[in-house]
């Protein structure tokens, strides 16, 4: 399990991908459990899942990379409220109705229903998303993720035909491939749930509400599939790596 886990070519994947390479060579009555808690005890793994077992930490010293591709995974914590340095915005453009966006929530399958409960509640608990009384109101799609695991997503399409679009540009790959064609060694920083490092503007939490069941939340945190999000998040990050050396570019 080490191996298939652990190593260079494991590259911490998860717990199916780790199963179906120790099944592909061995098998042994119980291995899906075994696979499963020694993928939950990596710590690797655990700093880089929001059910992790490391909690957040100070800066700290990190291992020398001496291999190439290695991967070292830390909590840096998120922009606190009163020191962000960018705010996520709804604005609605000048022809819009002064009417709410209100839409009932979908069917969602009884078998999903706890799953989505457990996560709306674990949301709620890091302050991600609260109680909400909005008049607006945008209804929760689930998406299976490739780990098997499920995302809350938000159908805001009717939210986006209203909101007045953020032209901020993103440079393209190749541009960043020619910056990059005399260099050799690279850094990648990969944000964990990038969105909800950035939260919203007080005035605009209200646009963000959504629906699920017999639940009304709204996020205090940037959500995703909002038109604007990305934009939001190049722009932020952009400004906090500005003027750093040897910065290629965000993306």
């Amino acid at each position: 399990m080490s191996i298939a886990h652990n190593s260079l070519t494991g590259a911490h994947l998860g717990i199916r991908r780790t199963k179906d390479k120790v099944v592909s060579k061995l098998y042994w009555p119980g291995v899906d459990g075994d696979v499963t808690r020694y993928c939950r005890s990596c710590v690797v793994c655990q700093r880089t899942v929001k059910k992790g077992i490391v909690p957040r930490v100070l800066l700290q010293k990190v291992p020398l990379v001496d291999t190439p591709f290695k991967r070292v995974a830390m909590d840096i914590g998120y922009i606190a409220r009163d020191q962000h340095i960018h705010q996520a915005a709804v604005d609605e453009g000048p022809s819009t109705s002064s009417t709410p966006v209100h839409q009932s929530p979908y069917p969602l399958p009884y078998a999903m229903r706890q799953n989505l409960h457990d996560e709306l509640k674990e949301m709620e608990d890091l302050e991600i998303i609260r109680k909400s009384s909005s008049p607006y109101s945008s209804p929760v799609v689930v998406v299976k993720k490739k780990d098997g695991s499920n995302r809350v997503c938000i159908d805001y399409r009717r939210l986006n035909k209203l909101t007045t679009f953020d032209p901020q540009p993103m440079t393209p790959p190749a541009e960043i491939f020619q910056g990059m064609e005399k260099d050799q060694y690279f850094s990648k920083l990969d944000l964990s749930k990038g969105y909800w490092q950035i939260p919203v503007r007080k005035e605009d939490i209200p646009k963000t509400a959504f629906v699920a069941m017999d639940c009304h939340y709204e996020f205090l945190r940037m959500p995703f599939g909002m038109m604007n999000s990305g934009a939001t998040l190049t722009r932020a990050v952009k400004k906090l790596l500005c003027g750093m050396d040897n910065v290629v570019d965000c993306y």
